[in-house]
């Protein structure tokens, strides 16, 4: 309940923030909600299921493939976008296979599975585009409304994080993720009766269309796509890094982690070095790992917890 109260809040907040911002800050968080998307996307099989994924640039690159295409010959592109993400489920069962596989071997396997599809669409030039990749990608549009201003992709960006937050929440909280909480022990699981494979599989799939959707608007939002952008490494490793720090297996720890790094790296690291703040930026990120083992809310639960009212 108190996780409900905080993410209403954060997106209350955050729908009014862009009174006071210029076209620069709102395009960095537009960018930050497509983050947040893709670590909520990633959380649903790392951290609910506790698959942990090397992978996810594949479901990200083939929802912004699968916007881009559609869009590129034709379709509405707020249908293409919604498309993008059932693009990513159907593309993500070609990665079922690896379900069997544990630990590191599942995870190595989902950074295979996302090189593969990167140069596939290098390779298959009549409908990515190949190396030259697909440009002048039409964007969103509304009668009245100008999405060539910052603002609207804005708002858009935070209603797909909002709707992400929705499903990640009723999945954390019902029966869904209860059952996937027990994955933590696949052996004791499947003894007790729990359908082990089914619930990596709703699990991948479920996660495999936020990341898509992810995709689909960054391909809308940019106008453009290659594949070296679109299955670019950097969409697998935020993510789980962004889960880690903010807390994995939670609702609002994504978001959160997604926000202090991104943001925190463009506005404060970002002009104290402009080159190599990249390195500056990891150690530091090391540095958070390794403080804040359970992440940055299961610190403020062990903080706090001495504090809290018994019953």
């Amino acid at each position: 309940m108190r996780e409900k109260v905080i993410l209403q809040a954060l997106f209350l907040i955050l729908f009014f923030l862009p009174l006071g911002l210029d076209d620069y800050l709102i395009h960095l968080f537009t960018s930050s909600f497509v983050l947040a998307l893709l670590a909520l996307g990633w959380n649903i099989l790392g951290g609910y299921a506790h698959q942990v994924s090397f992978g996810h640039a594949a479901f990200f690159g083939l929802g912004a493939y699968g916007a881009a295409i559609l869009a590129h010959r034709g379709l509405d592109p707020w249908l293409a976008l919604a498309l993008g993400g059932v693009v990513s489920i159907l593309g993500g069962a070609l990665a079922l296979p690896t379900l069997r596989l544990h630990g590191a071997y599942f995870a190595l396997a989902m950074l295979a599975y996302a090189e593969v599809l990167r140069v596939v669409a290098t390779v298959w030039e009549g409908v990515t585009g190949g190396a030259q990749g697909l440009l002048n990608l039409p964007s969103l549009h509304l009668p009245g409304v100008d999405f060539g201003s910052k603002i609207p992709n804005y708002f858009v960006a935070l209603a797909l994080l909002a709707l992400g937050a929705f499903l990640a929440y009723r999945i954390r909280y019902g029966a869904l993720g209860l059952g996937m909480a027990t994955l933590s022990d696949e052996e004791a699981a499947r003894s007790g009766g729990i359908p082990v494979f089914r619930l990596k599989v709703l699990a991948l799939a479920l996660s495999a269309f936020l990341a898509g959707l992810a995709g689909a608007f960054q391909a809308l939002y940019v106008g453009f796509l290659e594949p070296p952008y679109a299955f670019n490494t950097e969409w697998s490793v935020f993510p789980l890094v962004a889960s880690t720090i903010g807390g994995r297996g939670t609702v609002l720890g994504p978001i959160l982690g997604t926000l202090g790094l991104y943001l925190g790296a463009e506005l404060w690291i970002k002009p104290l070095l402009e080159r190599g703040y990249h390195i500056l930026t990891g150690v530091l990120v090391v540095l958070a790992v390794i403080a804040l083992r359970k992440g940055f809310l299961g610190f403020l639960e062990d903080r706090y917890a001495p504090y809290r009212p018994r019953s």
